[in-house]
């Protein structure tokens, strides 16, 4: 929304917690609905639900809203006046093409009108491709031409812990990405799989308890595309331990749905710090997967690495 000077404040929500329904806006931008943090929604995805229609409603101006997604595209329908974007057909403002490159993606962009853009990305994936065309859409939307919000998208160089290169170990490039739901996982494997490694080796560290117990067998297909996958010790977050529930439920999923795919089970974090040198090796990517204590293991791998020289 506008400040007092007349600049546009730009504000990720959160609605983890339902913070995204306290601030005024004029934009309301939906990237996806998913079934998480359904603790604070009274354990109901239909109450998180309604909680997106709120934030689309309390928009001053419109809501713009991805329909790929399936819940995205329901809510679209319910708010009329709202924008779409995305790959479908029946996007306004479209993603026309996607193509993986060397240092990132090459893709081509429609605004309602019909006007193309061709803008080369540093990130890699169509999920980050989407996002962009996001952002270039609200621009679009404030006032900045299109082919103008396009091209800046050129200068963007990425954000941290969302598939940020970290070190070279053993001849292994090592990634750390945010990723912590299934769905996250699976769309950050997919994307080191667009790069030209030999082999992709995953290393999830499943967070909270009650994501965990509500959520860990829908972990069964997350690591597709994973040649080696490691499992850290669980992230509790500050949360109180379930008794029960540990990690072990998401390596047992996995090994269910893919009994071939090698895993291997740390139930210390010591057992991380060889990582790169006892499983990875030259040409292989390895990406750390969650959003808590895993991306310190990159300090410990450097440290590692020096004593090691």
């Amino acid at each position: 929304h506008f400040d007092d000077a007349g600049s546009w404040v730009v504000i990720e929500g959160d609605e983890s917690d339902r913070s995204f329904l306290a601030f005024r806006r004029d934009l309301a931008l939906v990237t996806n609905i998913e079934a998480d943090h359904l603790e604070h929604w009274d354990d109901s995805l239909d109450t998180l639900i309604q909680g997106f229609d709120d934030f689309v409603e309390g928009a001053s101006d419109r809501g713009l809203i991805c329909i790929d997604d399936p819940l995205a595209a329901q809510l679209a329908l319910r708010h009329g006046t709202s924008l779409r974007y995305g790959f479908h057909r029946d996007a306004d403002y479209r993603l026309v093409s996607y193509a993986a490159t060397e240092d990132g993606s090459r893709v081509t962009f429609a605004a309602p009108d019909g006007v193309t853009v061709e803008v080369d990305l540093v990130t890699r994936g169509a999920d980050m491709a989407t996002n962009a065309l996001g952002a270039a859409a609200l621009a679009n939307l404030i006032g900045v031409e299109w082919v103008q919000a396009v091209e800046a998208l050129s200068l963007f160089r990425g954000v941290a812990r969302r598939f940020q290169y970290r070190a070279t170990f053993n001849g292994a490039d090592c990634y750390d990405d945010y990723a912590h739901t299934a769905t996250e996982i699976a769309t950050t494997i997919a994307r080191a799989n667009e790069g030209s490694w030999r082999r992709v080796i995953a290393v999830c560290q499943p967070h909270r308890y009650t994501r965990i117990a509500r959520h860990g067998t829908g972990y069964a297909d997350a690591f597709v595309g994973a040649d080696h996958i490691v499992i850290a010790p669980l992230d509790p977050a500050f949360e109180v331990p379930i008794p029960g529930v540990s990690a072990q439920i998401v390596v047992d999923a996995v090994r269910a749905a893919h009994p071939t795919v090698p895993i291997d089970v740390c139930t210390t974090w010591e057992q991380l710090r060889d990582v790169p040198w006892r499983i990875g090796q030259p040409g292989d990517v390895i990406v750390t997967l969650g959003c808590g204590t895993i991306t310190d293991i990159h300090g410990e791998w450097a440290e590692a690495d020096r004593h090691r020289s």
